[in-house]
């Protein structure tokens, strides 16, 4: 049993960090993941699971804010003229 919590304590130490790494900038490499075959969760870590999964929906709805927010500003520059050669100054109206 000690061993099954240890493990499982370790793996929820990697999606603590994951969750809270988001907010900073910080990102693990991309790719799938392989659930390890721990069993079930130990009863003493139900509770800490629970906040882990809270912090990873909490980081998924951050980081989706910030690319919807990146897609806005993509399509506001997509608007701006791209004439090179003419040297004139292009204004943006950020509020409308």
């Amino acid at each position: 049993m000690a061993d099954a919590e240890g493990a499982w304590s370790a793996l929820l130490d990697e999606f603590e960090a994951a969750a809270g790494g988001s907010e900073h900038g910080a990102a693990s490499a991309p790719g799938a993941w392989v659930a390890p075959a721990l069993g079930p969760i130990p009863e003493g870590l139900v509770d800490r699971a629970r906040r882990v999964l809270t912090a990873q929906l909490a980081a998924t709805e951050y980081l989706e804010g910030r690319r919807d927010e990146a897609a806005r500003h993509l399509a506001a520059l997509r608007v701006v003229p791209q004439d090179e050669g003419a040297g004139i100054s292009v204004y943006l109206d950020v509020t409308g």
